[in-house]
């Protein structure tokens, strides 16, 4: 299984799936990861596109002065995901449950 951690620069866009949808609409066919996991936008959120299984990581930190400059709501929680992996390397379930914090 093939799993990415990407931290990208920018601040939130006007729909929250909006910039992990357009990396990966950028990411070659034999380049793609099974997981993908967003950081730095400070959002929950799991879709899955091209076969990729996605997750906005979320935060542990509360609302700030340079996040309100940077146009984000944090949303304060993680992630238990359960993976089985298939004998050819796939993945083949993805169990994800967001844990929020208030």
């Amino acid at each position: 299984v093939k799993m990415q951690l990407v931290h990208p620069l920018g601040g939130g866009a006007y729909a929250v799936s909006y910039k992990g949808q357009k990396y990966i609409d950028n990411i070659e066919g034999g380049f793609k990861p099974n997981i993908l996991i967003f950081g730095h936008w400070h959002q929950s959120l799991y879709f899955q596109r091209r076969n990729i299984h996605v997750l906005y990581a979320g935060c542990f930190e509360d609302q700030s002065s340079w996040l309100m400059r940077m146009g984000l709501q944090p949303n304060i929680g993680g992630w238990i995901c359960e993976i089985n992996i298939a004998e050819d390397g796939s993945v083949n379930r993805f169990k994800v449950e967001n844990i929020k914090f208030y």
